[in-house]
C-alpha cells in the first residue's frame, strides 16, 4: 500500500484532532462540585451528540462506549486498508475473554451487557461458544484458546493462571497481525510494548522472590530485551535492570515505577509512563501527511481520552479528591 493513499484519512484526522478533549475542560471536571457538569463540560465536544435532555450523570458509562464505537467504526471506514489497524482491536478481544471465563469458571452470570463491541471478533460469540460450545463465527485459534484455558482451570485450579496464559496468548495474536502491517514505527512500539511487559513480569516475580523456571515460563519473546537478559538478571540485585544497555531507554520509567511499586504494589505509574511513551513518539505524526501512524495515533489519544474521562467520573460519583483524581489519569494527547 503507497502511504499516498492515506491523504484524505489523514486529513479527517487533523479535523477529528480539534475535538479531542483538552486539558482546561477535564480540569473543570475535576474541579466541579457535582458530577452533572460532565455534560456541560463535554458540551462542545464529540460527546455532545450523545447527550439527550434527560442525560443521567450515572449513565456516562454508556455515552463514552458509544463515542469510542463510533471512532472505530470511522477509522475503519477512512482507512485506504483497515487491515492495518486490526492489531488495535485485540486488546479488547482479551478483556471480553478474560471477564468472560473468569466468570463462567467462578459459576457466575454472565451478560452481554458486560461486553465490550470494540474488538475484531464478535463478543456475543465469545459468550456464546464459552456458555454453549457455540462458536459462530470464531476462528478456531480462539476457541482453541478458550478450551485450552478452560483445560488448565479444571486441572489446577489457579485464578492467576487465566490472567498469564491470556497475555501470552495477546501478544502470540498480536505478533501475528503485525505481519501484514507496514509502519516500522509501529513495528518498534509494539517492541516497545513487550519490552514493558517483560519488566512488569520480572519486577513481580522478583519481589515475591520466584524461581527462574515461573519467569522463563511468563516472559514474552519480541521485544528488544531478550528472554535470556531477565534471566540473567533474576539472580541480581533489582536496581542492576538500570544499568542494562537493552534497558537505557527505559531508565526513567524503571526509576519511577519501581518505586511507585514498592509503596503500593501497583503498576500505575508503569502504565501511565508507558503510554506517555508511545503517545510521545506519535506525537510526531501530527507533521505527517501520509501514512497510517496518524489513525493510530487519533486511536491511542482517544482511547486514553475516555479512559481519563471515566476516572474523572468515577471519582466525582464517590466524592474522591481532585488531587486522588490526578494520581489516576494519564496525560492526554492534546497535553505537551
Amino acid at each position: 500500500m503507497n502511504n499516498d493513499d492515506y491523504a484524505f484519512s489523514v486529513a479527517k484526522i487533523r479535523a477529528l484532532e480539534n475535538k479531542l478533549v483538552n486539558h482546561n475542560q477535564i480540569e473543570r471536571l475535576v474541579d466541579a462540585s457535582n458530577a452533572s457538569a460532565f455534560f456541560e463540560a463535554l458540551s462542545d465536544t464529540a460527546y455532545s451528540q450523545h447527550f439527550t435532555d434527560t442525560s443521567d450523570v450515572t449513565n456516562y458509562q454508556n455515552v463514552l462506549d458509544k463515542e469510542l464505537l463510533i471512532s472505530k467504526k470511522l477509522l475503519q471506514r477512512i482507512a485506504p486498508d483497515a487491515q492495518q489497524l486490526d492489531w488495535l482491536w485485540l486488546k479488547y478481544d482479551f478483556l471480553n475473554i478474560k471477564l468472560l471465563l473468569k466468570r463462567n469458571l467462578a459459576g457466575k452470570e454472565l451478560s452481554k451487557n458486560q461486553l465490550l463491541y470494540l474488538g475484531k471478533y464478535n463478543p456475543e460469540d465469545l459468550l456464546s461458544y464459552i456458555v454453549k460450545q457455540n462458536a459462530g463465527k470464531l476462528p478456531k485459534k480462539v476457541t482453541e484458546l478458550i478450551d485450552k484455558v478452560k483445560e488448565n482451570w479444571e486441572e489446577r485450579k489457579e485464578p492467576k493462571e487465566i490472567d498469564f496464559m491470556l497475555d501470552t496468548a495477546y501478544f502470540d495474536f498480536l505478533k501475528e497481525e503485525l505481519k501484514i502491517v507496514d509502519s516500522k514505527l509501529i513495528k518498534e512500539l509494539i517492541k516497545r510494548k513487550i519490552d514493558f511487559y517483560n519488566l512488569k513480569v520480572f519486577i513481580r516475580l522478583k519481589k515475591l522472590e520466584k524461581n527462574e523456571e515461573i519467569l522463563k515460563k511468563l516472559l514474552i519473546s519480541g521485544g528488544f530485551a531478550k528472554p535470556d537478559l531477565f534471566i540473567k538478571l533474576q539472580k541480581e540485585d533489582i536496581e542492576t535492570l538500570l544499568s542494562q544497555p537493552n534497558l537505557k531507554d527505559y531508565k526513567d520509567i524503571i526509576s519511577a515505577g519501581l518505586e511507585y511499586y514498592d509503596q503500593t504494589k501497583s503498576f500505575l505509574v508503569f502504565e501511565k509512563m508507558l503510554y506517555e511513551y508511545f503517545i510521545n513518539r506519535l506525537r510526531f505524526t501530527k507533521y505527517v501527511a501520509f501514512g497510517v501512524e496518524p489513525l493510530v495515533a487519533y486511536w491511542l489519544a482517544k482511547d486514553n481520552e475516555v479512559n481519563v474521562l471515566r476516572i474523572v467520573m468515577v471519582g466525582k460519583l464517590n466524592n474522591v479528591e481532585p488531587k486522588l483524581i490526578h494520581q489516576e489519569m494519564h496525560k492526554l494527547y492534546t497535553e505537551k
